[in-house]
């Protein structure tokens, strides 16, 4: 059972709906004249109760949230009312059913149950309405006993004149009861049925998409949020065959994926299925389709829910191609003060070659003037030693040790330049929108090329790389800003224990290896770890540990959708507080 002080409001957490619809949503739930249960249709928990449902179950609501929907119920009847449930919901508008509840003392409350289902964030959700029917019960006993008594007094009438008065009287009483109790009756399917149309607005009111087809493929339901994504009136649906709406499916998938829901007998759930908006755009739609079977195991129609997730997907893209620049320019710095070294010693050896080739100039003169004057004269002596002071200002000796090296320094700096500009075409190497085959060993030794300045002043790297490692059908750039964001995390968790690097540095370690049908990549430092507590939430988008201003919180947060969603394959962790922590990528060769 969960604490009811930890639980979550479920009825306002639906982020498009405006505040006075949440606001009359809980108010109507709150003040409904039935006891109203919101339920988890998967675990069967109570998400939420009304104060009429304090009333039935004699329990305070935070008692009454977290229960499971079968502790409501006496002993031995909770699987009975279960299937009622199931057998209700299966016909989607069905006939409310009769149970009963046990109060907190031990009372056993007869009830009768109607309940509808929909999603709310993309949790499916029942709500139950439990109406007490304790009244209606006597009324029924007092019936059935007026009836008894009225067959006792016509039988009686037939033996005495005196009798038959008696019993004529004690008739008339009975009459009047039995049309008491009748409009009892009929004031109580009244209520039922205020109770049904209730759900239907609350259910209209919803901002999901919610589409109910029987077993004859024919619209039951068709709520608001299904009117406005599709242009398309209720009225106009409900009834038709599903596959009849005009909606403008941009492609089979939709129906395809009821057809394997019904085959199959479970949910199927789509991401971005496309479609025609009502403005003429092209839309992206989530979808989660739900057979229906009766508790018989008959099929009885699905229920389609979903939203137009055109907007949310555009902010994600913008996301993700913000956080790639952010990255990028992040390094930037670095990668300019990488290169910026190199080319200082370059051109600190070409001014200092440039230097000694003018005195090396002077001395090969004197000696093309010493050599003329030998063919000429025969005698140089003037020249030889005007040739001795030019050789000690140049100091030749020292020019002839330090030109090679400053060629070689030169040689070396220009192909560090030439490295750092390749590995980081490689890096950003735009997809061409499609998976290509790639040498994942190649590119984490570009990201590293690429990161070394953020990395340099708190991390020793080692590499460990499977020579046979299959190439991995990837999009390359997505890849390459994971193994980024791993490796920049690595570094500032090794920050925090190292600091700036001068009292030590921590280890950054990346590895590869070929495990069956699946490339493994591990990026391991030797940080403080991940506490404990916020594990299960690091993968969250917008969580993040760092101070303000160090991190947005998206960059696991956009590895794990590349990783998992774009590639198939999964990203998991190993941490140990004061240890470090290794992440670990699986993806299919």
């Amino acid at each position: 059972m969960s604490n009811p002080e930890e639980r979550t409001p479920i009825l306002a957490t639906e982020p498009k709906a405006p505040v006075e619809s949440e606001e009359k949503y809980r108010h109507l739930f709150e003040h409904l004249n039935e006891a109203a249960f919101l339920t988890d249709a998967e675990t069967g928990c109570i998400l939420e109760a009304n104060r009429k449902a304090e009333e039935l179950c004699g329990r305070p609501r935070d008692e009454i949230v977290g229960m499971d929907q079968s502790e409501l119920h006496p002993p031995g009847k909770a699987d009975q009312a279960k299937k009622k449930f199931a057998a209700y919901l299966a016909k989607g508008n069905g006939t409310d059913f009769d149970a009963e509840i046990m109060r907190k003392d031990g009372t056993v409350v007869p009830v009768i149950v109607s309940a509808s289902a929909l999603t709310i964030g993309g949790r499916p959700l029942i709500v139950g309405l439990f109406r007490d029917v304790t009244e209606h019960k006597q009324a029924e006993q007092e019936l059935r006993t007026a009836k008894e008594r009225a067959e006792r007094a016509l039988g009686e009438l037939e033996c005495t004149k005196s009798a038959a008065e008696r019993n004529a009287a004690e008739l008339g009483e009975a009459l009047f009861e039995v049309g008491f109790q009748k409009e009892k009756a009929e004031q109580a399917r009244q209520a039922a049925e205020e109770a049904n149309r209730l759900m239907h607005n609350i259910l209209s009111s919803v901002s999901s998409i919610v589409i109910g087809v029987d077993e004859e493929d024919r619209v039951t339901q068709w709520n608001a949020a299904a009117e406005q994504t599709f242009d398309i009136q209720a009225g106009d649906a409900l009834g038709r065959p599903f596959s009849e709406c005009p909606i403008r499916w941009h492609g089979p998938e939709a129906l395809e994926a009821i057809a394997a829901a019904r085959e199959a007998d479970k949910p199927v759930h789509l991401d971005e299925i496309r479609f025609t908006r009502p403005d003429d755009t092209l839309g992206l739609l989530g979808l989660s389709v739900s057979p229906m079977r009766t508790h018989k195991g008959e099929y009885a129609g699905f229920v389609l829910l979903g939203a137009d997730i055109t907007e949310q997907k555009v902010m994600e893209n913008d996301l993700t191609r913000a956080q790639k620049l952010e990255s990028v320019g992040a390094l930037a710095a670095g990668i300019a003060h990488e290169i910026n070294t190199p080319i200082q010693f370059v051109g600190d050896n070409t001014r200092f070659l440039s230097d000694a080739f003018e005195q090396l100039q002077q001395v090969l003169e004197a000696y093309q003037a010493l050599k003329n004057a030998v063919e000429t004269h025969g005698a140089a002596h003037e020249m030889v030693d005007r040739l001795i002071t030019l050789e000690q200002d140049a100091d030749v000796a020292y020019l002839k040790e330090e030109i090679p090296k400053a060629i070689e320094q030169t040689l070396e700096g220009v192909q560090r330049v030439a490295t750092i500009v390749r590995a980081m075409k490689d890096f950003s190497h735009p997809d061409e929108g499609k998976k290509a085959f790639a040498d994942i060993n190649k590119a984490l030794e570009s990201t590293l090329i690429v990161a070394r300045n953020e990395l340099k002043y708190v991390a020793d790297v080692v590499t460990d790389f499977d020579p046979h490692l299959l190439p991995v059908p990837c999009y390359l750039s997505d890849l390459n800003q994971v193994f980024l964001n791993l490796l920049v995390n690595a570094a500032h968790a090794i920050a925090d224990v190292v600091g700036d690097g001068t009292k030590g540095k921590g280890t950054i370690t990346a590895s590869t290896r070929q495990e069956g049908n699946e490339a493994v990549i591990r990026i391991a430092d030797t940080g403080m770890g991940i506490p404990e507590k916020v594990r299960h939430r690091i993968f969250d988008p917008f969580f993040t540990t760092k101070p303000v201003g160090r991190g947005t919180g998206q960059g696991l947060s956009i590895a794990h959708n590349v990783v998992v969603e774009k590639h198939g394959g999964a990203l998991t962790f190993e941490t140990e507080v004061g240890k470090g922590t290794t992440f670990i990528i699986r993806l299919p060769t």
